[in-house]
């Protein structure tokens, strides 16, 4: 029923990775140095196992593995289609799925590296273990307050959402136009909503003849403009 015909720009994994980072309410470098510092446990975990010759279980091996090459396969599809927009949501199933598990790997890396015989040097490696763990648990947390806090902060109101797409909304009562395509997917959505006319997507087939309400520029006739939305009309059929 509903087509795929809208191009979004392309992008880099540079991109993809930047936008991963910043989707934790933090600053960019606090996530990355959290992934370093477990990174650093799990490695070190598994080195400390060879090297005092206690060797690795077979299901911490198993599950490290299979946990790197699934949250791979999602990070590496998603950060090399270059047509996919900056959506944080594409690759978080695998991150929720993944993440938690690599976790759980890194805890039992900082436990053989506090536990391991690494003389001359245990002090100076368990003062590491000791800041990795610090910098992951205040990175979590300083996630969490931030989070917390984010239903408190000023947010855009019902009020000033209408205010952007009165002009479209005035434009539709008086037209009587029933239906608007919104293009792309997203935010015009809402604004269709409070257009006051039914909302179609635009690449479905029935909406191929419905004006589109979009904040991109026309590239048909502008039928009313807004502050931040407009709405164009139907491109020419094939």
């Amino acid at each position: 029923m509903f087509g795929n015909t809208y191009t979004y720009p392309p992008n880099t994994p540079i991109e993809k990775f930047r936008t991963m980072l910043d989707a934790w309410f933090l600053p960019w470098w606090m996530p990355l140095l959290a992934v370093l510092a477990a990174l650093l446990l799990i490695v070190g975990g598994f080195w400390a196992g060879r090297r005092n010759g206690a060797g690795i279980p077979v299901r911490v091996r198993a599950t490290t593995a299979a946990t790197v090459a699934g949250l791979a396969n999602y990070l590496g599809w998603w950060s090399l289609s270059s047509d996919l927009p900056l959506w944080v949501r594409h690759p978080a199933p695998g991150i929720f799925a993944f993440v938690p598990i690599l976790a759980a790997v890194a805890v039992w890396g900082a436990r053989m590296l506090w536990r391991a015989d690494l003389r001359p040097a245990g002090a100076a490696v368990r003062g590491g273990v000791a800041v990795a763990v610090g910098v992951i648990g205040l990175t979590a947390a300083a996630g969490d307050v931030l989070h917390a806090q984010r239903p408190f902060m000023p947010q855009e109101t019902l009020a000033a959402q209408r205010a952007v797409v009165e002009p479209i909304r005035e434009w539709v009562e008086e037209s009587d136009t029933e239906w608007l395509a919104a293009q792309p997917w997203g935010a015009p959505v809402s604004a269709v909503f409070l257009s006051g006319a039914h909302i179609g997507l635009f690449d479905a087939p029935g909406m191929a003849e419905t004006p589109r309400l979009t904040h991109d520029p026309c590239t048909t006739e502008i039928l009313v403009d807004g502050p931040v939305f407009r709405v164009c009309a139907a491109p020419p059929g094939p």
